[in-house]
C-alpha cells in the first residue's frame, strides 16, 4: 500500500520515457545533418 513508492515508479518511467524520446529526436536531428 506504498502510495509514494507508486508515484516515484510512475515519474520515474516518464522522465526515462522523456529521455528516450529526447534521445531519438537527437539521432534523427543528427542523421539529418
Amino acid at each position: 500500500d506504498d502510495f509514494y513508492t507508486d508515484i516515484i515508479v510512475l515519474c520515474a518511467l516518464i522522465v526515462t520515457f522523456r529521455f528516450l524520446a529526447y534521445l531519438a529526436l537527437l539521432s534523427k536531428t543528427c542523421k539529418k545533418s
